[in-house]
């Protein structure tokens, strides 16, 4: 193990493929998410499960690319087939991107603080917004009320910031 500025420096793991851990995790992961999709319930709030469709394939660098140790897919029954003429999902599935990285940023940021940076006020981390106010005829489409908007109303795309907010 080396050490540097930032700290140590591990191994990447090997042997996913064949852990019992994992295959548990995965399992349990999969089960989970199926539930979800199917009751549209989740602790994170209800959606309308028909109108979601997903993929998630998680591999390791350090094993079999071919054989991810972790694959889940869901295809709604409302499938938009206006791009093509898929019935369902695969880990070859052609997706349009979205914004799969500010979720991910967003789940590991409450793993690691939890939940009550969910209500801090993005001013709290962002100082200099405190200062920000466009310039407008004063009302609040154009000037955002930046101590008054938290970690989560970001996150979750309810902050209220118009586009191309400057």
């Amino acid at each position: 193990m080396a050490s540097f500025l930032l700290g140590p420096v591990y191994p990447p793991p090997t042997g996913l493929l064949t852990s019992g851990v994992i295959e548990s995790w995965s399992s349990s992961l999969a089960q989970s998410l199926t539930q979800v999709l199917q009751s549209g319930h989740s602790d994170f709030g209800d959606f309308e499960a028909n109108t979601s469709s997903i993929s998630i394939t998680i591999l390791s660098t350090e094993d079999d690319e071919d054989s991810p140790f972790f694959d889940f897919h869901h295809a709604s029954p409302f499938l938009n087939h206006s791009a093509g003429d898929t019935t369902h999902t695969t880990k070859n599935s052609i997706y349009r991107i979205g914004s799969i990285s500010k979720l991910l940023t967003t789940y590991t940021l409450l793993v690691g603080y939890g939940w009550e940076i969910w209500e801090h006020s993005i001013t709290q981390y962002i100082t200099e917004l405190r200062g920000a106010v466009l310039s407008g005829d004063g009302r609040s489409i154009e000037n955002v009320y930046w101590d008054g908007v938290t970690v989560g109303a970001v996150a979750s795309h309810l902050s209220g910031i118009g586009r191309d907010c400057e």
